[in-house]
């Protein structure tokens, strides 16, 4: 496996703020912190923070990592009103970079937690149906893949893809209140269309994807992977991303005996 996909991942960890334990093959590395304003948006200044550890091949070029922060839309840093608009943006950005950063722009995985999952599942969902928004990235750019924790897709009828999407992990626990596990849409007004329902269209696409469903878990499956599912995340990215292994993998984790909480949320729930 690509160790600099190694290095990348340990930067993600830093990112998210989550109490996890460093990923073992890296040791004694610095990481270098940037912080960049990449658009204006009336009032509001748009930045993100750029991590960077040392390459163990400077000639080549590196992979790249964005992580979007959760918070409702409404909280939690860089997420304040961040949707796919100012996501989009984010992602020319570093492109846009692409040469001083010595960056691969066929190797930038997008991911995100909650909300940002929200925002990077809707990213790659209008990139593969021509959303008028996908127009502020190059001609025929994609991401090399997509990982989401607890994250859902909006939209009238249930995901429809029009062109192959990236290969995409989904996180979720089938008791989450908070953003759906299957679904919190109304007839012919649309909703949120959660992770089962989207891992079902990617089935029905015969695309490339891995979903890992925790039963009787929550909304804090939109943080413990981080933690606790390195090895499967890298994982993911070695064979669907690195390797371009066209896998339908669906791991069902559960605690045998455990209690049966509460599944039946309606839209007022949520």
């Amino acid at each position: 496996m690509n160790r600099n996909w190694v290095y990348s991942l340990f930067a993600l960890w830093i990112v998210c703020s989550f109490a996890c334990t460093q990923p073992k093959p890296v040791a004694n590395v610095e990481v270098q912190k940037e912080n960049f304003v990449f658009s204006i948006k009336g009032t509001d200044t748009l930045s993100l923070d750029k991590y960077e550890l040392p390459s163990i091949s400077p000639a080549l070029k590196k992979p790249v990592m964005i992580f979007a922060f959760g918070g409702g839309f409404k909280g939690g840093d860089k997420a304040d009103k961040g949707y796919i608009p100012y996501f989009y943006d984010a992602t020319g950005f570093v492109i846009n970079q692409s040469s001083d950063w010595n960056i691969d722009v066929e190797q930038i995985v997008a991911s995100g937690s909650s909300a940002g999952a929200i925002t990077v599942l809707q990213a790659e969902y209008d990139l593969c149906n021509g959303h008028e928004l996908a127009k502020r990235l190059p001609a025929g750019f994609n991401y090399a893949g997509v990982i989401s924790y607890a994250g859902a897709v909006s939209g009238v009828l249930p995901p429809h893809w029009e062109k192959m999407p990236c290969p995409i992990m989904l996180f979720h626990g089938d008791a989450d209140k908070t953003v759906p596990f299957e679904q919190a849409a109304m007839e012919n007004l649309g909703g949120l269309w959660g992770s089962s329902a989207v891992a079902k269209s990617l089935e029905n696409l015969q695309a490339s994807y891995y979903f890992y469903k925790v039963e009787n878990a929550g909304h804090e499956i939109s943080g413990l992977p981080m933690s606790r599912n390195q090895y499967d995340i890298m994982s993911f990215l070695s064979r669907q991303v690195l390797g371009d292994e066209n896998l339908a993998i669906t791991t069902d984790e559960r605690v045998p005996g455990d209690t049966i909480v509460r599944k039946d949320f309606t839209v007022q729930d949520y």
